[in-house]
């Protein structure tokens, strides 16, 4: 994909989270009522008194959670109709959320800006993947951590074990549309590079060529291939330790 392609994708992408901002919002809502985060801590540590980034924030899930735990957080999303969601969640709770605008491919917050660096369902929208985890890697501190929620979510197009297996009920599937069409988002995502790729498999090498002292790659969930009966990931997380 080159730098113009990239450019309409990413304002493809944007506009299309701008539309899903209220059924994602009411999503999240459902999740928080259910004590959902608590699954996310273990892998999250402890934040208090840490300098946490929170990359394609949405709605503040993350953000007001780990604020609310004792951390400073900056949120950054390409959606503004997002970022006014984590705006209104971050008063209501009553914290301190600092909120910025931004495609999370080409952040520029300085080296060692942070002790803890996270996203969830982000990294399969990047044009640029790779040079995402590049600039990431940059803005943590020693001894910080990347933590990275995500999924073989569009594996499917590029994969028959995938396509097959996502005949049957997906795990968590719990996405709220209120009307809202995932064809555009269909579209996009058979364009990007990580629907092409092994996950977590890609991730790990990744970090391990950026320098990482160690990486951990986490199967959550698992579908599996109706012909072969083998289990494919579905839902991971990556945490990349410098």
């Amino acid at each position: 994909m080159d730098q113009n392609q990239a450019k309409a994708t990413l304002e493809d992408i944007s506009d299309y989270w701008n539309e899903r901002s209220e059924g994602y919002d009411a999503q999240v809502k459902k999740e928080e009522s259910e004590g959902a985060f608590e699954a996310y801590l273990e892998y999250l540590d402890d934040v208090n008194g840490k300098d946490v980034l929170d990359i394609g924030c949405g709605p503040g899930f993350f953000a007001v959670e780990l604020a609310r735990r004792g951390a400073r957080v900056t949120a950054v999303d390409i959606s503004p109709e997002m970022l006014q969601k984590t705006r209104q969640r971050a008063q209501a709770a009553g914290v301190d959320v600092q909120v910025l605008q931004a495609d999370c491919q080409a952040l520029d917050f300085g080296e060692g800006c942070f002790d803890l660096i996270c996203s969830r369902n982000v990294v399969w929208n990047l044009a640029w993947p790779r040079e995402a985890y590049e600039v990431w890697w940059r803005m943590l501190r020693d001894d910080g951590r990347i933590v990275v929620f995500d999924g073989n979510h569009y594996r499917h197009y590029f994969d028959a074990a995938y396509a097959r297996a996502r005949q049957e009920p997906l795990p968590n599937d719990n996405h709220i549309m209120l009307g809202v069409s995932p064809e555009r988002i269909d579209r996009i995502a058979r364009m990007l590079p990580m629907g092409q790729v092994d996950r977590p498999g890609w991730d790990w090498s990744t970090f391990i060529e950026l320098g990482a002292g160690s990486v951990e790659a986490v199967p959550l969930t698992f579908i599996k291939d109706p012909e072969t009966g083998r289990k494919l990931v579905f839902e991971f997380v990556v945490i990349a330790h410098k």
